[in-house]
């Protein structure tokens, strides 16, 4: 268990704001591996999109073609049960 709580990869969504409103969705999750080359794997819920790059910043300026989307890095932490 220790084990497995230690090498856990964080985990991230990239979500993609419309305009200056504060609607949006989900347009990518992704896991940030410690120590490990590619270091990230994202993945699109809607697209046939799977990418692996060094670091989950690199998805923000790739996803981030469309002038009236605003692309977001957020960071989760899932409640442990």
């Amino acid at each position: 268990d220790r084990m497995v709580a230690d090498t856990a990869p964080r985990l991230f969504a990239i979500a993609q704001q419309y305009g200056t409103t504060f609607d949006g969705e989900i347009i990518a999750w992704g896991l940030k591996f410690r120590g490990r080359r590619p270091r990230c794997e994202i993945v699109s819920p809607h697209y046939p999109l799977r990418m692996s790059l060094e670091k989950p910043e690199t998805a923000l300026h790739l996803l981030s073609l469309n002038p009236d989307f605003t692309p977001h890095l957020i960071w989760h932490t899932p409640h442990r049960r």
